[in-house]
């Protein structure tokens, strides 16, 4: 019986570590760019790149919608043309959602719930 009462007791504390777990692992799955190479825009929503590597994502992105769109539009398949754009560009926002989702969760497990600004901390133990 003792056994059983520390296992349920440990449960919560196990359940929240495989919660904490399965959160960063679904934060992070799938995603073409790295998180590092972005920074969350402060004014309105998506990412910005802040790194060569975060240039070269836009880059070859925009690469990967146009020139596929431009050729078939060149051949006239006007629909199929469509269809790559949607599919391309649904794409690409859901990348660009799972890398801000990211970085939004990065920053707040970083800060915590309860802590201070770096001055502010900085300040109290000069003190």
């Amino acid at each position: 019986m003792k056994k059983k009462s520390r296992l349920c007791a440990r449960w919560p504390e196990q359940r929240a570590r495989l919660t904490q777990l399965r959160n960063q692992w679904q934060a992070e799955e799938l995603l073409f760019g790295k998180p590092e190479w972005f920074a969350k825009k402060k004014r309105s929503w998506g990412i910005s790149p802040t790194q060569w590597q975060g240039w070269v994502y836009a880059a070859v992105w925009t690469l990967v919608i146009a020139l596929p769109f431009l050729m078939l539009l060149g051949r006239h398949r006007a629909p199929e043309a469509a269809v790559w754009l949607a599919g391309s560009l649904g794409m690409l926002v859901w990348d660009v959602r799972k890398l801000a989702r990211t970085l939004a969760h990065r920053r707040q497990w970083s800060l915590g719930e309860n802590d201070q600004p770096e001055s502010a901390t900085a300040s109290a133990v000069n003190s």
